[in-house]
């Protein structure tokens, strides 16, 4: 089965209806995953070149594997070390899409990827969302 038509059934399975006319598409991407990047290092601000230089490395990592990625800026909140103290900091999500194939030939290395960035960046877990934030996986 061609590559396309693979992506357009497992979209169907889905029951996701293809919104464009098949003539004016030119790819269809069947995985998404979203890696958010912190700018901590433990519990320390890395600054903003830091931040930066992560989120280069990654959405570079990214472009080679998947064929391209877009860099967003955010804030976070998650709880910190009392019940009711929250902690903040500047975030940035690298966006990934991908085709089936691409993810199946990379899947098995991204989990090594991503625990050896947690532990790189002192982080308890680092958070992807994966398709479409169907699911949202912390790795530790």
């Amino acid at each position: 089965m061609k590559s396309s038509m693979l992506q357009s059934q497992i979209l169907k399975d889905k029951g996701i209806e293809q919104p464009f006319n098949k003539k004016y598409v030119s790819m269809q991407f069947a995985r998404h995953m979203i890696i958010t990047i912190p700018s901590t290092k433990g519990n320390k601000n890395v600054g903003e070149f830091e931040l930066q230089k992560r989120a280069n490395r990654v959405a570079t990592d990214m472009t080679e594997k998947f064929g391209g990625s877009t860099r967003v800026r955010g804030h976070g909140q998650y709880r910190g070390s009392g019940k009711h103290t929250f902690d903040e900091e500047d975030v940035i999500q690298v966006d990934v899409f991908m085709t089936e194939e691409d993810w199946k030939t990379h899947k098995r290395g991204m989990s090594t990827y991503l625990h050896n960035k947690r532990k790189l960046w002192k982080q308890q877990t680092l958070g992807v969302e994966f398709d479409d934030a169907e699911k949202m996986y912390l790795i530790k």
